[in-house]
């Protein structure tokens, strides 16, 4: 969202590089972060609990890692794509075209 609100705005590529900057500090922190102490000791006891927290992390890991990869993509395609600008003017078919209608 902060991409694409300051996409028009003078400061548009330091607002991409500070959203991709956040993007990967959340996944570091996100695949860093203690996921917990497990008080079970033996593998049946691992096996038979479930940890509820699993498909959420999971899913907010991948959401991240697209994300950055998204961002990272988006910002080499346009710091790689050629910039684009208004058409020339061409002042002698103006010159002519406003000389034309003088002369009638």
């Amino acid at each position: 969202a902060a991409c694409y609100l300051g996409g028009g705005s003078r400061y548009s590529n330091q607002i991409s590089a500070g959203a991709t900057g956040g993007f990967v500090v959340i996944t570091i922190l996100l695949l860093v972060a203690p996921r917990g102490e497990s008080a079970k000791g033996t593998i049946e006891a691992e096996i038979a609990g479930y940890d509820s927290t699993i498909t959420h992390r999971a899913l907010m890991t991948v959401s991240m890692v697209l994300a950055v990869i998204v961002a990272g993509g988006g910002m080499v395609a346009f710091h790689l794509a050629p910039t684009v600008y208004a058409k020339p003017v061409d002042f002698q078919a103006d010159i002519a075209s406003l000389e034309k209608q003088r002369r009638l």
